[in-house]
């Protein structure tokens, strides 16, 4: 059922179409695709392209959208007559019965004649019928100042009122499961001092302000004024996004509690439907109520028939009831929407729960309290949401780092600070951050990678350099003495040979410089969904500053859409290609384990015999497994578990292209039992 917002200068029916403008309706888009053409699942709010004549005219397309569009086509011929019918009866009175007092009073707080809150609550839940897919969705600072001016009278009214009200809620939800239905106070309340008001006649005697004449009858549809369009559309917008939000909260609400689904689509165009139809009857703009919603469930409604009969319980009260009202005091009217505000009030115990759980989002509920209490509106609205998108980029940019380690005889990688059965794979460094890496965060992903390796990075390719230029004066200074004792011919021989070799000779090592205690890392871009300019940048650098001191760099489960990105950005190059991904973190380390081997397998000692005769021995590091020791430990057991790793050396781009660039050809690879 609904619930009025108040308008804006009393632009009543301009408010309600331009929220219901902001609801428009989004044209649904086809596509192109295997088996023919399909529905998307976005609003473009327009067409792209050309659609095939076929597709738009075939008789299951324009079913698909006709039931689509009107949601009651599809489930009223299936409705459980028999099952449902006497529950949705009862609901739909218990929840008409709300909407007369309520109906009446809201448009008191929204400065309207109290018929407007009649006409409110009988159209969009009329309309909401065709439309809608929820079953269960019915929709301070001048106080001070106007204290000396308060009629004693209508104060006594409204306090006997108010605790009349309290009272008989709390027993509705203390015997809630004995009541049949909760016994309709706010209607008794209006009835009781209807009839005291003008039998008393309190409006005489003691000033107490009443209702007045409430016009019976429906009026003709008329086109708003046209005048009022600049002064509503930004409170206009405002009410549409929180209207929204919260007809869409409750729908799901109650659809998972029921075992259905709510199209957020269709209820986006119902909403706006409701509000645009609305706004040529003098309606006010609407949203979907929860007390309402609450009663129309707890009493048994099933579908939307019950707000049907809700709405023609109202239909009935425009048309013939209505006008018995005019002795009505505001006074109850105002009694029973502070008494409806006791559940917005007890959203401050939320204080206390978000404290304990998440202060940065107890900091955004602040924000928005204060925002919405001391602007209006539209502008409090718009100051909550930049606050909150500005908490999201914060917690980006503070992502949980990590190092991860294998689980013993599985392919399973975990933080190795959270998991004490993850141990780090010997001689590579596996990288994982808890968030996309962008522009906002891409600097601090980089320095934590390098302070996780346990190497200072940046200070030891500082080193690295200037140690090259030392070597290469003295190499110079060298060659100039050459060339005073043997002649300037030898020495411009030697000055090129020391020129070009000595750089691509140079090594850690061979400068006595300290090496990294690891050859790889591994970066797994499994919480990766996108990356920008920025952030292709900075990988290009963490490639180069990691070759700089000799470590190799890999990437694991990086999602082809990023693979993309980085590919339309220029990250590859002769020096970084898609040989360097690798589907899975496990896939990476079984690569970087075989490397090793071969390497190791070049550099050691030819097997023949040592010396001549029967006293020659063999090399004994020819009897190892392949390997050596110094990797026995590194991820044991690779071989029983990658075959399930289907790309080997060649990485990532055995799934990318169907012919890979030819590599050399390569030894059989002997297993030992100990594992790689």
């Amino acid at each position: 059922m609904c619930k009025g917002t108040k308008s804006a200068d009393g632009a009543v029916r301009w408010l309600g179409l331009c929220s219901a403008a902001v609801l428009a309706y989004c044209p649904v888009q086809y596509t192109e695709g295997k088996g023919g053409w399909h529905r998307g699942g976005s609003c473009e709010g327009r067409w792209r392209g050309s659609t095939p004549r076929a597709a738009l005219c075939s008789g299951s397309v324009a079913k698909s959208l006709l039931f689509r569009f009107l949601p009651f086509l599809r489930w009223l011929p299936r409705y459980p007559v028999k099952d449902w019918l006497l529950g949705d009866i009862i609901s739909g009175f218990s929840v008409g019965i709300m909407h007369l007092p309520q109906g009446l009073a809201y448009a008191l707080l929204a400065g309207l004649p109290p018929v407007t809150g009649l006409y409110s609550s009988f159209y969009p839940v009329f309309l909401y019928f065709f439309f809608g897919t929820s079953r269960h969705n019915s929709t301070v600072i001048d106080l001070c100042k106007k204290l000396p001016q308060t009629n004693v009278g209508t104060l006594v009214t409204a306090i006997i009122a108010m605790v009349a009200i309290l009272i008989v809620k709390e027993l509705n939800h203390k015997f809630a499961a004995k009541l049949p239905m909760p016994i309709p106070i706010e209607l008794i309340t209006i009835i009781v001092s209807t009839g005291i008001s003008y039998g008393a006649n309190l409006n005489d005697k003691f000033g107490i302000s009443v209702v007045g004449n409430i016009p019976s009858g429906l009026k003709p549809p008329v086109a708003p004024n046209v005048s009022y369009f600049g002064q509503v559309v930004g409170n206009a917008f405002a009410i549409a996004v929180v209207g929204y939000a919260i007809c869409i909260s409750l729908g799901k609400i109650f659809a998972l509690k029921h075992g259905y689904k709510v199209d957020s689509n269709q209820e986006l165009i119902a909403l706006g439907l409701c509000n645009f139809l609305g706004g040529f009857f003098q309606c006010f703009a609407i949203s979907c109520s929860m007390s309402r919603s609450l009663v129309q469930e707890s009493t048994g409604g099933n579908s939307q028939v019950a707000g049907v009969i809700a709405s023609l319980v109202i239909l009935v009260t425009i048309l013939k009831i209505g006008e018995l009202f005019r002795d009505l005091p505001k006074a109850i009217l105002s009694a029973i929407i502070i008494v409806n505000l006791k559940g917005m009030f007890k959203q401050f115990n939320d204080i206390s729960m978000l404290w304990k759980s998440n202060r940065v989002d107890l900091l955004v509920w602040i924000v928005t309290f204060v925002a919405t209490l001391m602007l209006n509106l539209d502008i409090g609205l718009a100051a909550s949401v930049a606050f909150g998108l500005l908490t999201v980029i914060f917690r980006t940019q503070l992502p949980h780092y990590s190092i991860l380690g294998r689980i013993s005889n599985t392919d399973v990688y975990r933080d190795v600070a959270e998991y004490e059965m993850a141990q780090e794979v010997p001689g590579v460094k596996i990288f994982r951050s808890s968030s996309t890496v962008y522009f906002a965060n891409v600097e601090l992903y980089a320095e934590a990678l390098k302070k996780k390796s346990g190497i200072d990075v940046d200070r030891l390719i500082e080193k690295k350099k200037k140690a090259l230029k030392k070597l290469k004066k003295q190499q110079k200074k060298l060659e100039k003495e050459k060339n005073a004792e043997d002649g300037p011919g030898v020495a411009v021989v030697e000055l090129s040979v020391g020129e070009s070799s000595a750089p691509s000779e140079s090594t850690l090592h061979s400068l006595g410089l300290p090496q990294p205690g690891f050859h790889a890392v591994i970066l797994d871009f499994s919480p990766v969904s996108f990356v920008d300019t920025v952030s292709i940048k900075i990988l290009k650098n963490i490639f180069r500053d990691f070759r700089e001191i000799e470590v190799d760099v890999f990437i694991a489960s990086c999602p082809v859409s990023v693979l993309t990105q980085l590919e339309r950005g220029n990250f590859f190059s002769s020096d970084i290609t898609k040989y360097s991904f690798f589907p899975s973190v496990h896939d990476a380390v079984v690569h970087i384990s075989r490397e090793r081997r071969q390497a190791s397998v070049s550099t050691q000692p030819c097997c023949s015999q040592h010396g001549d005769g029967e006293g020659s021995q063999t090399n004994p590091s020819c009897l190892l497994p392949l390997g050596g020791t110094q990797h026995q430990n590194v991820a044991p057991q690779e071989e029983d578990v990658s075959p399930r790793s289907h790309v080997g050396k060649e990485g990532f781009a055995t799934l990318l292209a169907p012919s890979p660039p030819p590599r050399g050809p390569e030894a059989p690879i002997p297993t030992s039992p100990s594992g790689l």
